[in-house]
């Protein structure tokens, strides 16, 4: 049985960055928690791209 993962990961994290870099974004009080949020959400966007 073959299993496509890279494919679904692929949208899975593009989903995850366009959500918390958007205004949909989780927001707390701390404000390193926003800025690694942040980070992890670019991080997302830029593993998101296919070499």
């Amino acid at each position: 049985m073959k299993q496509n993962l890279g494919q679904t990961d692929r949208i899975l994290r593009f989903a995850l960055a366009f959500w918390w870099l958007g205004p949909w974004a989780p927001n707390y009080s701390a404000v390193w928690v926003n800025w690694l949020i942040f980070i992890v959400g670019w991080i997302a966007l830029v593993k998101n791209h296919p070499s």
